[in-house]
């Protein structure tokens, strides 16, 4: 009964490590360079990543109310509002990566460069960080955040234009 009333749950605690960690390394494997480019923005411009993804949280629901004000647009935007929400919900994985990067590289692991070990590592260790009691719920938040902004400055028209704005602003 306690168990219940709490919400926590040993099979359920397993059963999202292990479909997190089985979405993971799908993405690694079939994205290695592109899994590569966010976690080094996210090592790399973790405030800016984080301030694109806070930003994105603000623009992207607006524009797809804009959308929404002709005919076409409602369809268009009803999809990518649920691709958003599935960019969100994945973009807290890329954050799992860069966990399970820092600690094999702390412990001298030979598994350092091997994908399924940082995502398994990762994935585990953010488990326990993101069901910790009171800050649990905000961390997991500030990860999904900084998680899609990393995302965000990968991409590559986005880099393209950024790039590009540099050097108009130099």
């Amino acid at each position: 009964i306690s168990r219940v009333r709490s919400g926590f749950s040993w099979a359920g605690v397993l059963a999202k490590v292990l479909i997190l960690s089985l979405i993971g390394i799908a993405l690694v494997k079939l994205f290695p360079v592109f899994s590569l480019r966010v976690t080094d923005a996210l090592e790399n411009q973790t405030l800016k990543s984080f301030g694109f993804g806070l930003l994105s949280l603000f623009v992207i629901p607006i524009a797809l109310i804009l959308f929404t004000i002709t005919i076409i647009g409602i369809p268009v935007a009803l999809i990518s509002f649920l691709f958003w929400l599935a960019l969100l919900f994945l973009s807290r994985i890329f954050i799992t990566l860069v966990i399970g990067k820092f600690i094999l590289k702390q412990w001298n692991s030979k598994k350092q460069t091997d994908w399924v070990w940082i995502v398994v590592v990762g994935v585990l260790v953010s488990t326990i960080i993101f069901k910790l009691p009171g800050i649990g719920g905000l961390l997991s938040f500030l990860a999904m955040i900084t998680g899609f902004g990393g995302f965000l400055l990968t991409l590559p028209w986005f880099s393209k234009s950024h790039k590009a704005a540099k050097k108009l602003a130099n």
